[in-house]
């Protein structure tokens, strides 16, 4: 192994330490709202009040469709804050892993480029040429 494929281990190793400490990830957004219930009679009816709330859900898509989920307590609150943040570092790690990986892959390809591109050119088969001529329908007859 050369001093490059060193560091690359290095760096592979590295991410998937990081990747270790990320824990629990989610798509979704968190969002506060209040809402009105409707009722002639509730506060909430009267000119300039918000309305019920805050009401806090975290919402995501799920086969297209996006869902709902009621955080009924502060503690759910910020756990799913702490997911949704999660999940940003995960797509963070997910770039450099790819970064990471397309240039071991390149590396990969140089290699073999340089130690046999004699014996390529010999595995390469040389097609038949095909004729100009359309071929004639079998004739009915």
């Amino acid at each position: 192994m050369n001093k490059m494929d060193e560091a690359h281990q290095r760096q592979r190793q590295a991410l998937l330490e990081e990747l270790e400490k990320i824990g629990f990830f989610r798509r979704g957004s968190i969002n506060m709202f209040f809402r009105k219930c409707g009722k002639p009679g509730c506060r909430c009816n009267r000119r300039g009040h918000p309305g019920h709330g805050p009401q806090t859900t975290l919402t995501s898509k799920q086969g297209g469709k996006t869902q709902a989920r009621n955080l009924a307590t502060p503690g759910a609150v910020e756990r799913a804050r702490e997911q949704v943040q999660n999940h940003d570092r995960f797509r963070e790690w997910l770039r450099k892993w790819q970064a990471l990986n397309e240039e071991l892959a390149d590396q990969e390809l140089a290699q073999v480029e340089t130690e046999t591109p004699a014996a390529e050119s010999s595995l390469q088969k040389k097609l038949p040429t095909r004729s100009g001529r359309r071929s004639r329908g079998k004739s009915s007859g």
